[in-house]
């Protein structure tokens, strides 16, 4: 089960709170996604948190039409642009997403493995103000086309094990580390059932998007 974007004007909206700041230090931004095509030629943000390129900001988009991954966070004293550059994200593939701060170093993973870095010693606190958008520019404009799921942010440092553990389907609030907030995005059984396809001749089954299960730790 997830959220559905459509393209075109769904999206999800966080109002301003202390808890979606990013901390000086240590944290940790992830979650899963999917988009479902990537034939245009603009932007499909993930995460819009002020405007791109602003100070402070935190954004996340997937470059279309080749299905790069940008990761763009301005603190107060320095900026990271970090792009993979090489067609990361697939059309029609669940993809498992985590940025992380250890100290003064950014790093992002992609489906457990790490994918880039950034260094800067000026490194301090994150706090845009206003409204987190998931599955949106900060503004209008530029949405997700495919579906979110158990997306979670933590004040401290996850474990490469814990960052695996995530990769692998385990749910933020059970990896041993609480989440500041957490969000199961939780929606129908279109996508669930649509997904779940058995051949009779060899009782294969076909792969499955990670499935999200309701907890009484969400935040």
């Amino acid at each position: 089960m997830a959220r559905y974007c459509n393209g075109v004007s769904t999206y999800l909206k966080m109002s301003d709170n202390a808890t979606l700041s990013l901390p000086d230090g240590s944290w940790a931004l992830g979650g899963w996604l999917k988009s479902d095509s990537l034939s245009g030629s603009a932007r499909q943000f993930v995460i819009g948190h002020a405007a791109l390129g602003a100070t402070p900001s935190c954004n996340i988009y997937i470059q279309e039409p080749g299905g790069d991954l940008v990761v763009r966070i301005v603190s107060n004293d320095a900026t990271s642009k970090m792009s993979t550059n090489n067609g990361v994200v697939t059309a029609g593939a669940w993809h498992h997403l985590l940025v992380l701060c250890s100290g003064d170093t950014l790093q992002v993973y992609l489906d457990g493995s790490a994918i880039g870095s950034s260094y800067n010693a000026a490194w301090d606190g994150i706090n845009p103000g206003g409204s987190f958008h998931l599955g949106r520019k900060n503004s209008a404009g530029h949405y997700l086309e495919g579906r979110m799921a158990a997306w979670a942010k933590w004040d401290s440092v996850l474990s490469s094990e814990q960052i695996t553990a995530l990769a692998n389907g385990v749910q933020p609030p059970e990896v041993g580390t609480r989440p500041a907030w957490y969000l199961p995005l939780l929606a129908g059984l279109d996508e669930e059932i649509a997904a779940l396809a058995v051949i009779n001749t060899n009782t294969t089954i076909a792969e499955h998007p990670p499935r999200i299960v309701q907890t009484s730790n969400i935040i």
